[in-house]
């Protein structure tokens, strides 16, 4: 492997528009996660209903993305890296 050692000059508006596109997506994800933790709490609400829990098994069998598990009378929500 070369030694990765040097620099690179880039326009200041460019290097800022590259840390604000960082703090951009890192907001982005914290959002992600709040709104994930608000769908399980909702979800975990609706669990008292025995319907839901037969329709997370069926919703379950049918995907391959994320997996629905019902753990102390909450939501967990997996999501499957492929």
């Amino acid at each position: 492997m070369a030694d990765e050692k040097g620099s690179v000059t880039i326009p200041l508006v460019d290097y800022l528009e590259l840390r604000n596109a960082s703090d951009d997506a890192e907001r982005k994800v914290e959002r992600t996660r709040a709104q994930s933790r608000h769908l399980a709490v909702l979800i975990s609400s609706l669990l008292k209903v025995q319907e839901v829990r037969d329709e997370i098994q069926a919703f379950n069998a049918r995907t391959s993305e994320a997996q629905f598990d019902i753990v102390d009378g909450r939501v967990r929500i997996e999501l499957i890296d492929h």
